[in-house]
């Protein structure tokens, strides 16, 4: 069993906002395996005021969530770059359309929220 394992960053000047902070805890004791992820997009889709932070939680595998922190922003931004005075329809086309494509991924068993 690996030794626990903690990061905590902590970001000031940002573009999108004046400061954020992030932490990850590996938490060997209790997991096998770490199936969450983030992804921060400063300067998100070409506007250094906007900014794209998200957390993925695993459930049953990795696969979803590697899949869902690569792709979900760029299908936003593309929703957004249309029409960015309905970001929250954006949204739900994003996620809706991440849903669509794992299904042909092979994740059935697996997801993130």
């Amino acid at each position: 069993m690996e030794p626990e394992q903690r990061n905590t960053t902590h970001v000031k000047n940002s573009a999108s906002v004046s400061e954020y902070a992030y932490f990850e805890d590996v938490n060997y004791l209790y997991r096998s395996a770490m199936e969450d992820a983030y992804i921060v997009r400063d300067g998100y889709a070409g506007n250094k005021n906007d900014g794209f932070f998200s957390v993925f939680d695993g459930h049953g595998g990795i696969a979803a969530v590697d899949y869902a922190k690569v792709r979900i922003h760029e299908l936003l931004r593309d929703e957004i770059t249309r029409n960015y005075s309905h970001v929250e329809q954006g949204f739900c086309k994003a996620f809706e359309q991440v849903n669509d494509e794992l299904k042909s991924k092979s994740c059935e068993n697996t997801g993130t929220t």
